[in-house]
């Protein structure tokens, strides 16, 4: 397999994607400024009524509410696994925007019933049926702050990932009818003309991608389990064998999304690197270490069960910045497997350039394929590999450290500060580590990371 047969998993040219990706930003930015525009286009008659500081803070309160609904209709856009816009942003990044957003989206939708509405005649309004669209109002209002703060405190109140995440698209799925039905009748701008056509247009824009996010699993390519296999402490190897002729298409460092057709292990999404070369497609090989639940029943997968595959997504590749003359690549625990990936389609590829990993684990036992770096070594002339041990090594004399400047300026003394560095680990981990790689003299533009979780 050649280099070129992976091309379906390549992200776009760094000249393709900054004319596409500034094609995008205009358009948002202009839909954005339509839809403010509205209340000074095509005012409603409540702003016939309103004169001075009152009028200014109802349009100003109309206008906020719309720059809620245009996030709102992005939201599904960013979490809609769209392929074009992964090879744009890479999807892990969509995802961070995806949750930042909703949190926006939260403080601009309770500001917005703030200024719209006459707080001081509140106690004396009666709901009556021609308030309708007002509670639909209320009852978007409450949907998106409830959602917004499930999604940023599940984890404090225990719900777990299979049980939040189909009880979230399917709020969003809620939300987006509340607030068709709310714009489209809770105001007379939205009557007829160009702002109820833009408006049944973003409708008509959004469905379809909700549809589509939903039908994909239809489309998912079916693997079966060839082999399970320990790879370490609590960590083990799945080999899945790709079903039909097609083969996988992916870069190396790339990840996909597991579904398990098995009987021990539970069918809800889970993301993970694709931890073999795409050089080798007869075999997709996928490291996980037990960290919860459902990781912890993977070894439990039996040869010959079925695993639906969705992908391949993310930018964190080597082969994305061909440029580079010289490589750094530094891991945290299970952050390694991106890294092996890439490793492993360099050897195959008989590449030459310096290539340093810098590998932080808490304990010796915990390096993962002990026998593969050695090899790794012999086939890769310019590789450097320095494992490092954040716990006391037993009968060691020196106390474990973790991974900090004065061992990373040390490891790195050799690397030229304009080398492509590839950085994966705990969050807490990859920020430090990226702070102190620029205190380091490594260009900020050329560090990249990839997160554990979505």
């Amino acid at each position: 397999m050649t280099p070129a047969a992976i091309a379906l998993g390549r992200p776009l040219a760094p000249g393709w994607r900054l004319l596409l990706g500034g094609l995008v930003l205009i358009l948002l930015a202009l839909l954005l400024a339509g839809a403010l525009s509205i209340p000074w286009l095509f005012p409603s008659k409540t702003l016939w009524y309103r004169f001075g500081l009152d009028r200014l803070l109802l349009r100003g309160g109309k206008m906020l509410g719309l720059a809620a609904a245009c996030l709102l209709l992005l939201q599904p856009l960013l979490a809609a696994r769209l392929h074009l816009l992964d090879r744009l942003a890479g999807l892990p990044w969509l995802f961070r925007r995806h949750r930042h957003g909703g949190l926006l989206l939260a403080l601009l939708a309770l500001g917005h019933p703030f200024l719209v509405l006459d707080l001081g005649t509140l106690g004396t309004l009666r709901l009556t049926a021609k308030l309708w669209p007002e509670a639909l109002g209320l009852l978007l209002l409450t949907s998106i702050l409830v959602m917004a703060a499930v999604a940023r405190w599940r984890l404090a109140w225990g719900l777990a990932f299979h049980r939040w995440w189909p009880l979230h698209r399917l709020g969003a799925v809620a939300v987006l009818a509340l607030l068709f039905g709310h714009v489209l009748t809770v105001s007379d701008s939205f009557a007829a003309g160009p702002p109820r056509l833009a408006a049944l247009a973003a409708l008509a824009t959004v469905v379809p991608v909700l549809a589509g996010s939903w039908l994909r699993r239809l489309g998912r390519r079916p693997c079966r389990v060839r082999a399970v296999t320990p790879a370490g402490p609590d960590t083990c190897t799945i080999e899945l064998v790709p079903e039909g002729r097609r083969t996988f298409a992916y870069l190396p460092g790339q990840f996909a999304f597991l579904s398990c057709q098995s009987r021990a292990v539970s069918a809800e999404e889970h993301p993970f690197t694709i931890a073999s070369s795409p050089l080798r497609p007869a075999c997709l090989l996928f490291t996980i270490r037990a960290c919860g639940d459902w990781t912890r029943t993977v070894p439990k997968l039996a040869a010959g069960e079925r695993v639906a595959l969705e992908g391949p997504f993310g930018r964190f590749s080597h082969l994305v910045y061909l440029q580079a003359r010289e490589l750094v690549m530094i891991a945290g625990g299970i952050g390694i497997t991106p890294m092996l990936a890439m490793l492993r389609h360099l050897a195959d590829t008989g590449d030459r350039r310096p290539i340093t990993l810098v590998w932080s684990v808490r304990r010796r036992e915990d390096l993962l394929f002990p026998e593969e770096w050695p090899r790794l070594g012999q086939r890769l002339p310019g590789f450097r590999f320095l494992p490092h041990h954040s716990r006391p090594q037993p009968g060691a004399a020196e106390p474990g450290r973790r991974l900090d400047r004065a061992i990373l300026a040390q490891h790195l003394a050799p690397c030229h500060r304009e080398a492509e560095v590839f950085l994966c680990g705990p969050p807490a981990m990859m920020a430090e580590v990226r702070g102190i790689l620029a205190g380091l003299g490594f260009a900020r533009r050329h560090i990249h990371d990839e997160a554990f979780s979505l």
